[in-house]
């Protein structure tokens, strides 16, 4: 059966949100490991170069610059790159590891550093806004309710959501609280958004993928810049092994674009869907028509938010739904990483395990995602266990006013999680890379 279009248009804006956060700490791993490896080669190759030159293989090579060597002598140039990535692998991994911690830990006190920042203070129990927040709790299905919290300092009109499974917590700003008995229309529309958020499990994938940015900037990012800039003024022991400073300032401004671009756009297909869900549980949509300051379109592809017009164009639900909402990020932003993966697994790794799967893995995804975003979307999709808008928390296989929420059977679970293992599978054993091969 074709599910309704109110369904279909929060599944073209939402699938796959998961997968591409997995794609996204994958990526950022594979980066900080191959970035730690082009910094960690260049540092030790005179270490190495002077252990190289008393070796059998380089018997009679003199000075002979690298760059020379590979097409004169190609088995003495690899047996020297794998040297320099044997010695350079460590470090490596640790770059990956000190990421995924930091991202972690960042995860972790995200929710009490926003509490401490914003001198956020419990909603009084009993008050007219305890009530109005609970009824909307009630009214939207969101159980166990949260915990409700005030930010006397914040004068936006505006609402967070922070925390994680059973721990969630909607803080209301200052500026929004008059408008509880001012202009309720906007204060449950600005609740209902917050509260899809919750329904729709966003809250955890925001704060990882904010987590995995600032990790990345913070850990790899600035320390690859600082080591690239001091090793820049030490001459190359032996030509070819350098660092280049424009390059490499070119290639991590590239990748922190990509890296930035990927984390907004999870974000923003996010808010997108919470639009959608909280006009389904009775927002008003003309809460929605607000005008945008001129200065809003210059700074647009750095907010994590959509702009308002683009809000607009997602409530319309159009008869046809085409990527009308900024999915064609979605593509580009795949077609980047998988170029970026490619480019590490092949040039830079020089086919160590560990790093190669990391980009298998990542290849993989890709190409899940790719299937994914390729089906049209006014097909039908494939029902999931948690549905979006009304139909949520729904029995299975009963019939609503959207459409009939059934739940997958095993065998369709299997079969999303079988094949891209089986993928991986296939790429570890064919290993067209040849990190289990090299000799």
């Amino acid at each position: 059966m074709r599910e309704p279009l109110a369904r279909q248009d929060q599944r073209v804006l939402g699938q796959g949100s998961t997968r591409r956060s997995a794609l996204f700490l994958l990526a950022l791993l594979v980066v900080a490991v191959g970035l730690r490896m082009r910094s960690a080669r260049a540092r030790r190759s005179g270490a190495l170069y002077e252990a190289f030159l008393a070796t059998p293989e380089a018997r009679g090579l003199g000075g002979l610059p690298l760059r020379e060597l590979r097409p004169v002598r190609p088995r003495t140039a690899a047996h020297y790159g794998r040297l320099l990535a044997d010695a350079a692998l460590p470090p490596a991994l640790w770059a990956g590891a000190v990421l995924a911690a930091a991202a972690l830990l960042l995860f972790l006190v995200t929710p009490a550093w926003r509490r401490w920042t914003g001198r956020m203070v419990p909603v009084g129990r009993g008050s007219a806004l305890d009530l109005a927040l609970r009824g909307l709790c009630l009214r939207s299905g969101v159980q166990p309710l949260p915990r409700f919290l005030v930010a006397p300092l914040r004068m936006s009109a505006t609402a967070v959501t922070f925390g994680a499974a059973g721990r969630y917590t909607v803080c209301v700003n200052a500026g929004l609280r008059p408008l509880l008995t001012s202009d309720p229309r906007h204060f449950e529309a600005v609740v209902l958004h917050e509260l899809a958020h919750i329904r729709n499990r966003d809250v955890e994938l925001g704060c990882a993928a904010r987590a995995l940015w600032w990790a990345f900037l913070l850990t790899v990012a600035v320390p690859h810049a600082i080591l690239t800039y001091r090793l820049a003024a030490a001459p190359a022991p032996w030509p070819g092994e350098g660092l280049d400073p424009g390059g490499e300032a070119e290639l991590l401004a590239l990748l922190a674009a990509l890296a930035y671009a990927t984390h907004t756009e999870i974000l923003r297909s996010r808010e997108l869907c919470a639009d959608l869900d909280a006009v389904d549980q009775g927002a008003d949509p003309a809460v929605w028509e607000r005008p945008v300051p001129w200065w809003r379109w210059v700074t647009l592809p750095w907010h994590t938010h959509p702009s308002w017009p683009w809000r607009r164009r997602a409530l319309a639900r159009p008869v046809q739904v085409v990527g009308s909402y900024a999915t064609w990020e979605q593509p580009v932003l795949l077609v980047g990483w998988v170029v970026v993966l490619l480019q590490f697994a092949l040039n830079e790794f020089g086919g160590a395990t560990v790093p190669t799967a990391l980009c298998y893995a990542g290849l993989v995804l890709c190409g899940w995602l790719g299937r994914m975003q390729s089906r049209h979307p006014n097909s039908s999709f494939r029902v999931r266990p948690r549905t979006f808008g009304t139909d949520a928390g729904t029995p299975a296989g009963t019939r609503t006013g959207i459409g009939i929420d059934t739940a997958p059977g095993p065998a369709g679970r299997l079969r999303r999680t079988a094949v891209p293992a089986l993928l991986l599978l296939a790429l570890l054993v064919v290993d067209p890379v040849g990190s289990w091969l090299t000799p």
